[in-house]
């Protein structure tokens, strides 16, 4: 609802300009300038947090009158702003995003490009700013300066690295003002960088933050660096016996995108929320927690990271000819785990054409040993720039919704889980793309997944034993026993998977997926 709130607001701005002031006319960037400089500041909040503040319309409104009557009309430029972005394309962004700062050296210097968009005949030749910064980490090396005509420039900033001593996301601006006695803000150069925590031997690869207290809608941050070698990452949130907690916890991979949502809910007995990541992406991941905005007051809980370095280096197919895995210790710690292993389901993919069609529908039934469906739909980057949305929606045989979601990014699951009591069930999936224009030409890929619910048991052995020792470097084969799956659909892959458990307190440690060819 921001941004129609937004627009309201600017419409009521400008409906109050033209009456007031009836023979100006106003810039739309001007008063969007207006309401960014009348927001309110939110305290504990970075500019990446809530932008320029929360929206104060009769501020707005006094901000705006004083640029009308300053005639700053007649002197409003726009400019464009980018930086060095690493993580964008060819390095580039709207302003200066660092992942991960932990390579920064003492006193590093970067470059903001500044550009003007407009430049109007009478001040065309040049135009003088002075600027200032409002962190004491982001330096820049000038004071003052200008820009001739229509040419670009370089503006170097300093980043203090001695300022950037705890693990976090540093935010500040560099603000330009106009060099005259308007003091007008012309344009800001915003820096962000990241210092993750390090996961390495020194701290065997974990890491814990405990007595984490969070007031209701509070979101605290945690960057983690993923380890070299590391083949899964496991997170614990708990809760403390004697406190309440109602605490999500969001996962973004290091591109931004969200991987994985967690409640943990104490009114519900819920004692810890535990997931295994095993498919990592190199880079730092965004670990959010935040306290519930329905919570009934604050929130206490416990959070731990952890990572492994046990890495399957064989084919994770399993049949009669290929019964055995290896594995590799890629951390220089020895690792000691019982190891046992479960068939949990089978899965199956799609590729979906759709040639000038706007739907598509996938029936599919689910049996009464089925525990639940998940279908992972996704399309390319390309494809997903064709949609203004892509509504999923599975329906019974009546025709009723049962489950309903959409892309968001380039990839959804959805998800439907087996409490009807019958035999078996018809239902549908449907998938709905809503295009900018008429209907293209979009390639879809969904992945089924069926889970059972009576998961089947095998064993997995290290010379004989369900115990083996990992050694740094060091390569040993496990060998997995199991009895063949009955009645599995055609073209469907048998799936289970792997579980390392702690040999002193039994609790897994890593979860290893994999395949079955009967």
């Amino acid at each position: 609802m921001a941004s129609p709130y937004s627009v309201g607001v600017m419409s009521l701005l400008l409906s109050a300009a033209r009456v007031e002031y009836p023979d100006v006319k106003i810039p739309s960037r001007l008063i969007y300038k207006a309401i960014e400089e009348g927001a309110t500041k939110m305290k504990g909040y970075d500019y990446v947090d809530q932008g320029s503040g929360y929206i104060n319309v009769m501020k707005a409104w006094k901000v705006l009158k004083k640029y009308i009557k300053s005639n700053q009309v007649s002197k409003f430029e726009t400019y464009t702003v980018s930086s060095f972005a690493p993580n964008m394309p060819s390095n580039i962004g709207q302003s200066l995003y660092i992942r991960n700062g932990s390579f920064i050296t003492k006193n590093q210097v970067y470059n903001f490009t500044v550009k003007r968009n407009n430049t109007i005949n009478k001040y065309k030749f040049f135009r003088t700013y002075r600027l200032k910064s409002d962190s004491d980490w982001l330096l820049p090396l000038k004071r003052k300066t200008y820009i001739r005509n229509n040419q670009a420039i370089r503006l170097g900033v300093k980043i203090d690295k001695s300022k950037l001593t705890k693990p976090g996301l540093y935010n500040g601006m560099i603000h330009a003002y106009r060099a005259d006695r308007s003091k007008f803000p012309e344009f800001d150069m915003m820096a962000t960088v990241v210092i993750p925590y390090e996961f390495n031997e020194a701290n065997k690869y974990t890491q814990s933050w405990d007595n984490i207290q969070l007031k209701p809608g509070e979101l605290r941050r945690y960057f983690i660096q993923v380890p070299a070698g590391a083949t899964s990452m496991k997170i614990k949130m708990s809760s403390d016996p004697k406190a309440y907690t109602y605490s999500w916890y969001f996962l973004h991979e290091p591109d931004g995108r969200q991987k994985d949502v967690a409640i943990l809910n104490s009114d519900n007995d819920d004692k810890d929320v535990v997931r295994y990541y095993s498919d990592l992406t190199p880079g730092v991941y965004e670990l959010d927690v935040l306290g519930l905005f329905r919570a009934n007051g604050l929130s206490t809980c416990n959070l731990s990271v952890e990572f492994s370095g046990v890495n399957m280096i064989d084919d994770n197919v399993l049949s009669n000819d290929h019964n055995s895995i290896k594995f590799v210790n890629e951390f220089n710690e020895m690792k000691r785990f019982s190891v046992s292993g479960k068939i949990i389901g089978y899965q199956k993919d799609y590729t979906i054409k759709l040639d000038g069609k706007d739907y598509y529908k996938i029936p599919f039934v689910l049996k009464k040993d089925e525990a639940a469906k998940t279908f992972k739909v996704s399309i390319s980057k390309e494809d997903f720039n064709k949609t203004t949305d892509f509504p999923m929606m599975i329906y019974d045989s009546t025709g009723k919704s049962v489950a309903i979601d959409g892309l968001s990014y380039d990839s959804k699951s959805i998800s439907i889980r087996n409490s009807f009591g019958s035999d078996s069930a018809k239902f549908s999936l449907v998938l709905r793309p809503a295009f900018a224009n008429a209907p293209e030409n979009m390639t879809i890929f969904v992945k089924e997944t069926t889970s059972l619910k009576n998961k089947e048991p095998f064993r997995v052995l290290h010379n004989n034993s369900p115990r083996v020792t990992f050694y740094p470097s060091v390569t040993e084969e496990l060998n997995c026993y199991y009895k063949p799956l009955t009645n599995v659909p055609k073209d469907a892959k048998p799936y289970g998977k792997i579980y390392f458990k702690n040999s002193s307190n039994d609790k897994a440690e890593l979860e290893i997926p994999v395949f079955f060819k009967f």
